[in-house]
């Protein structure tokens, strides 16, 4: 499947005055404000860049974007492991100011093309510190991309805008009369943090009134009851030895969708031997296709009866893998240990996808 980058004027415009608002300069990441899209829904806006290290917009869709925010700001106290499925997990949609295209890799020559040609026709000098507009589209489990959906160009279109608004309330009446609690708290996971909400006018004004963040939504994880006699029978004849740390986690090696066309990151359950620091089996890891994550525990236990190899006891620190391998430990007699620290597997999972890394 074939996407095509969506990056019209009206885009750039807005990307290019909210550049020109400096807006990052009044506002910091806490400084959330919200903006009524076309659609109906509430986009909640981050202004990024007040120090001095990242200029950006980011731009949340509803309460399920909103997660997003809040699992940013949960990631800069995370563990290695912790932020890595945080990253995982955003949902958005930013316009970022780079100084240059180094770092971008997922940009066309087509949209640098779109951005430069833009600027001379309409005579803009482009700041070259954190001047350039790139657009950038984060999925769920996704590697970044451009924009490929009308919907979402439009919304980001209007976060903009209504940014560019705030910059004029906030320059000609200050933070607090906007009504920003600058310096306060970040939102939180319980919400009603109250945040300016811009709503557009007809006549291209801005209604300003009053909203509450949304609370957090929790997880939930599949915990399905493992029934698979064959594999279980066949597993019962290995003796159990040993004792493996397990997570499941989404693997580095970003591989091409058959769906979409959008290389995704598989969702995939790693185990380690804690006492030698070995690997027993090898990853096991779902298409994107698979939603079924059963067929992870088939591919677990297929492994297991491969190398003859079976774990008396199965250490585990997060609750989306406990989830998963609780029924398939009771079925097997595999002791399932809730702990604080996998050091060991903390150590394979960084190792593997520092080496994806290493192969682009």
């Amino acid at each position: 499947m074939e996407n095509k980058t969506i990056l019209t004027d009206d885009m750039l415009k807005a990307a290019f005055a909210f550049r020109k608002s400096e807006l990052w300069n009044e506002l910091d990441d806490s400084d959330i404000f919200a903006v009524t899209l076309s659609n109906g829904e509430v986009g909640y806006c981050c202004v990024m860049g007040y120090n001095n290290s990242q200029y950006a917009l980011g731009l949340y869709v509803g309460q399920n974007g909103f997660k997003t925010y809040l699992n940013l700001i949960e990631s800069a106290s995370a563990s290695y492991p912790e932020m890595h499925e945080l990253a995982k997990s955003f949902d958005c949609i930013n316009v970022f100011f780079e100084d240059g295209y180094e770092d971008m890799s997922f940009l066309t020559e087509d949209t640098k093309n779109v951005i430069e040609n833009y600027a001379v026709k309409n005579k803009l000098i482009i700041p070259s510190s954190h001047g350039l507009p790139i657009f950038s589209r984060v999925r769920p489990a996704k590697v970044p991309t451009e924009i490929y959906d009308s919907n979402e160009a439009t919304w980001i279109t209007e976060a903009l805008n209504a940014a560019v608004e705030v910059a004029r309330k906030v320059r000609t009446e200050g933070v607090k009369v906007a009504g920003f609690d600058h310096g306060g708290e970040y939102a939180s996971k319980e919400g009603g943090k109250l945040i300016p909400l811009l709503t557009p006018l007809p006549d291209g004004q801005y209604q300003w009134g009053k909203i509450r963040t949304p609370e957090y939504i929790p997880d939930t994880y599949f915990n399905p009851d493992y029934m698979d006699d064959d594999r279980l029978e066949q597993l019962d004849a290995i003796k159990k030895k040993g004792l493996w740390q397990c997570r499941v986690a989404h693997f580095d090696a970003a591989v091409r969708s058959q769906i979409d066309g959008i290389s995704y990151f598989p969702l995939s359950l790693f185990a380690v031997d804690r006492t030698n620091g070995n690997v027993p089996i090898p990853i096991v890891s779902l298409e994107e296709e698979i939603t079924d994550e059963t067929v992870l525990l088939d591919r677990f236990a297929d492994k297991m009866i491969e190398t003859g190899l079976v774990p008396r006891t199965i250490e585990v620190n997060d609750p989306r893998t406990y989830a998963l391998l609780e029924d398939f430990c009771v079925q097997e007699g595999i002791h399932l240990n809730m702990v604080a620290n996998t050091p060991q597997l903390d150590q394979f999972i960084l190792y593997m996808n520092e080496s994806t890394k290493m192969d682009d």
